[in-house]
């Protein structure tokens, strides 16, 4: 990964948080983020996924999103009514710039950021401290894949009809 600043698409996130070297279900249903995904699908297959600041927000720009996310590959994309269930795998954190574009899709300058190392000679870094570092990634990409999962069964499900009344 060279240091310079680069252009990608962004996928802001709801709630979740994408970490290098993770593959993870993400559910994709804005206008805007399936356009993203699109750009990605069409051209590198990459994207940055960027956790944002709410997530009441529907189409958040770069004030809208955080300063730190991941650099992803888009592994597989299944097309789904009104969306996407897209499998990405994080490959390195970045730090975002500058918002490039809004549309038909958030992209923003980047810069890669190098990648953390573990000292198993820092008692805070031993492979006890890694361990409990892996284990609350895996329950996050967990907790995230669940959630996707809820979401992806809410709309395939029929709309609730009213109770007859007697």
């Amino acid at each position: 990964m060279t240091d310079t600043v680069q252009t990608l698409p962004v996928l802001p996130l709801k709630n979740t948080v994408v970490f290098p070297e993770l593959v993870v279900p993400l559910a994709v249903g804005r206008p805007k983020s399936l356009a993203a995904v699109k750009a990605a699908s069409e051209h590198s297959q990459q994207l940055l996924t960027v956790a944002q600041r709410d997530a009441e927000q529907d189409a958040p720009d770069r004030d809208g999103i955080h300063d730190i996310g991941t650099l992803v590959t888009i592994k597989r994309v299944e097309r789904r009514d009104g969306g996407a269930n897209v499998i990405v795998q994080g490959i390195q954190r970045v730090r975002v710039l500058a918002e490039q574009s809004n549309d038909p899709h958030l992209e923003v300058t980047y810069r890669p950021l190098p990648n953390l190392h573990v000292d198993e000679s820092d008692p805070d870094d031993g492979p006890e401290a890694v361990a409990q570092e892996d284990f609350v990634a895996r329950s996050a990409a967990e907790r995230a894949t669940r959630a996707a999962l809820r979401a992806s069964a809410r709309r395939r499900s029929p709309p609730c009809s009213p109770i007859p009344q007697r």
